[in-house]
């Protein structure tokens, strides 16, 4: 190696440990599947989606306990209870247990504020201490005895019951059970959002740790589910998947070159350029993202099947007498227009509204670009003179054209065209659901174990917004009575709303002005207690009480992240920039149209019915049809570009036929395996058309020679191998994106070759 190599290896070897030192120290791997879901087109939307990464419900953990003795679950679920409480990570754990009662100070001072049907006349007093009186004698004693010269008519207790949720998981004694008793429940609540997967994660450790400590014996067996408990197992899965199908990939790729060119030094060669891509998609990824997603260095392997085809270019066009920088400046204008048009094909992923997709098309194109530029300046410096491959006339030509062949397969097109066409109405999956990639059996015990803690399927959701949230509350408590004849007309079986643990400041001040004065209680008071057996004045407590009642100012939001209602008032109320949201949960619904004419008839465009998953399905059909728009610009933009190089329109019809051709065929042979197509399919078919243009543009090359033919020809069946085997490796993954990906790539590039050549016109 001269001085001069040496400097060229030397700056590129500079330039990569830069940039990996950099990317290790500075850029954060996500793996959060939801980036692999659509952006948010508006601000409802929005505040649905920032409600399943960052609300309440994405910090909650699910946690079972089977096997062993019923005394022992109810054991386990009690001690398992009190461990988890004292670790800091866990904001709330609750089995059914009732703790000793302590009745929260903000809430019990605006009890008369927060409940509706508070009377005080002499009947009404009268017979709620006749009922205070049997609950003293009752032989289980009450929770809330302490609190009766404060509230004799039991208005805490009705706003306890009032805020409990519309239904109760089965109790084994006071512990939450399955129907059956065979499994104990509980619901661990994280300080630690559901994404915050580190956190996450010691959670999960704990609580197995906690119960292995309890059960020496070993009989009793962890179920566990929630988003926290998939957001880990989604981190776990892309790790693997990343490590897997990175080292499968590269030893195939070694191994394809070596049985190729025979010489270790070729194949390390071509690791510099694929090397250089990886790093250059990364940083540019790192930088304009601020982050790089597991999957998006998952599929960066598929640049081993896309830029170590420049270097395979150069390789097979070597020739003994000619100077690398000569072999390559040949075909450098063809495998730039390449270069060019794939780009263009990634460009569909980087301007869609996928998080995801977007990080997997910046990373790409920059990794493309890289790749190319490498082989194009650092290679011919490395390689100097005198190197060759030797084609023999013993190797596979490129076959004559063949009239009868380009028939046969022009036919073939037209009815799998035809194919597709009439079985468009069902070709499509609109479920994003189903791109999970979590194991069945884990959605399975989520669904299951939901059920047994009778926990509802909102499904279902009423959105009422309002830039102001007074407004918003009055709004919601008009239109209570529209749900409430909902449940009278059976159309659903409950809902929750925010005025139930929030009334507006109006509502505050209407109950506030109906509390009868200091004077006009005690008379009530006193008729109410003649005959009764309370000493006197035990109830001065209740009297001082209403009179203050009246005085407060109404209770707002502020100050109630810590108390009981805390909880589902996060969960119901969203600011999403200067808008207030309120969620409104339908449960059991039974009459989906119902509840949309009476949302109809309010006439108030800031009140909205979702049906979640038909909203899901129609947002993505949405984006698909956006994704088809797009490529049909990608395409129009990789024929512009073809028809300024090769300055023919003949010739631009020539090279985009085969590939139009290829995804017509690699459609239908997806609809035949029963893939069901998805935008993640739609992408792969733009990386299918900017692969299978370089192709084109390859078979259309006017060679000089019968010996330039067979090298462009061994090139491109190199290129297609070794593509072809990557992307396959792909799409074994078990993560449905890549796979979808890999599945349809690896399809379309073969395809792609079959049809270039076949329709290619060259002799030798």
């Amino acid at each position: 190696m001269d001085k001069k190599q040496l400097l060229a290896l030397s700056i590129w070897a500079t330039l990569i440990a830069l940039a990996f030192s950099w990317l290790a120290t500075t850029v954060p791997i996500r793996s959060d599947l939801s980036h692999f879901l659509p952006a948010s087109s508006n601000p409802i939307e929005k505040v649905l989606q920032q409600k399943l990464r960052e609300g309440v419900a994405s910090r909650l953990i699910l946690i079972g306990i089977d096997g062993g003795l019923l005394q022992q679950r109810v054991n386990a679920s009690q001690q398992l209870r009190q461990r988890l409480l004292k670790q800091q990570l866990f904001k709330q754990v609750e089995n059914g247990t009732i703790d000793s009662f302590q009745a929260d100070p903000l809430l019990f001072k605006y009890r008369y504020l927060l409940n509706e049907t508070t009377t005080f006349t002499p009947e009404a007093l009268q017979q709620a201490f006749k009922d205070r009186m049997q609950e003293l004698t009752a032989p289980i004693s009450s929770p809330f005895k302490k609190y009766l010269p404060q509230d004799p008519t039991s208005v805490y207790p009705t706003l306890l019951k009032q805020w409990l949720p519309p239904s109760q998981p089965n109790t084994v004694q006071g512990v939450w059970f399955s129907n059956n008793q065979q499994r104990a429940l509980l619901i661990a609540e994280t300080y630690a959002k559901g994404m915050e997967m580190d956190q996450q994660q010691e959670a999960i450790n704990i609580i197995q740790q906690e119960l292995n400590s309890i059960d020496s014996s070993g009989q009793l067996k962890l179920n566990i589910s929630g988003p926290g408990v998939f957001a880990v197992h989604s981190r776990a899965l892309i790790q693997g998947e990343s490590q897997r199908l990175s080292a499968l990939s590269s030893i195939a790729i070694m191994l394809i070159l070596l049985l190729v060119y025979r010489s270790w030094r070729i194949t390390i060669l071509a690791a510099l350029p694929l090397a250089t891509a990886m790093l250059a998609g990364s940083c540019v990824t790192g930088l304009i993202f601020g982050e790089l997603h597991g999957i998006t260095l998952a599929f960066g392997i598929t640049l081993l099947g896309v830029t170590i085809d420049y270097p395979i270019h150069l390789f097979s066009h070597l020739k003994k007498d000619e100077t690398t920088t000569n072999s390559l400046r040949q075909i450098w204008p063809t495998l730039r227009m390449g270069v060019i048009t794939t780009c263009i094909g990634y460009m569909v992923m980087a301007t869609t509204d996928f998080r995801g997709l977007n990080q997997l098309g910046v990373f790409t194109i920059a990794g493309l670009l890289a790749g190319a530029l490498c082989t194009r300046w650092l290679l011919p410096q490395l390689m100097g003179q005198g190197w060759q491959l030797n084609i023999g006339k013993s190797s596979i030509l490129i076959p004559a054209f063949n009239l009868q062949a380009a028939s046969a397969l022009l036919i073939i097109s037209l009815c799998s065209l035809l194919y597709i066409t009439t079985q468009q109405s069902s070709i499509w999956q609109d479920d994003m659901s189903s791109m999970s990639a979590l194991p069945k059996k884990l959605l399975q015990l989520d669904q299951e174990m939901r059920g047994q803690l009778n926990a509802p399927e909102l499904s279902h959701l009423i959105i009422l917004h309002n830039s102001n949230l007074e407004i918003g509350l009055q709004q919601a408590e008009k239109l209570e009575s529209t749900l409430q004849a909902l449940v009278k007309m059976e159309s659903i079986s409950g809902f929750d709303i925010a005025t139930k643990y929030l009334p507006s400041q109006q509502r505050q001040q209407q109950r506030q002005e109906r509390l009868p004065s200091s004077e006009v209680l005690s008379d009530n008071l006193q008729q109410a207690l003649q005959g009764e057996q309370f000493r006197h004045g035990l109830f001065s407590p209740f009297l001082r009480d209403v009179a203050a009642a009246k005085k407060l100012p109404p209770l707002e939001l502020d100050g109630l992240s810590e108390t009981l209602v805390g909880q589902p008032l996060a969960n119901l109320l969203s600011q999403e920039e200067d808008e207030w949201f309120l969620l409104i949960p339908l449960y059991g619904v039974k009459d989906a149209p119902q509840i949309a004419h009476l949302i109809e008839q309010t006439n108030s465009p800031s009140i909205h019915y979702l049906q979640l998953g038909e909203e899901g399905k129609q947002m993505t059909i949405g984006f698909r049809e956006e994704i088809f728009s797009r490529s049909g610009w990608g395409v129009m933009a990789m024929s512009l570009l073809l028809l300024l190089g090769l300055k023919s329109l003949r010739a631009t019809v020539l090279v985009m036929l085969p590939v139009f051709i290829a995804i017509t065929l690699t459609v239908a042979l997806l609809v035949l395996l029963g893939q069901k197509l998805t935008i993640f399919h739609l992408v792969a078919l733009m990386l299918v058309v900017g692969i299978g243009i370089d192709y084109s543009l390859f078979f259309s090359r006017q060679e000089v020679s019968t010996e330039d033919s067979r090298r462009t020809f061994h090139a491109l069946a190199v290129c297609t191998l070794s593509t072809s085997s990557v992307f396959t490796i792909l799409a074994s993954s078990a993560i449905p994106v890549l796979n979808a990906i890999g599945l349809t790539t690896a399809i379309g590039v073969i395809v792609s070759f079959l049809a270039a050549m076949v329709l290619s016109r060259r002799r030798e």
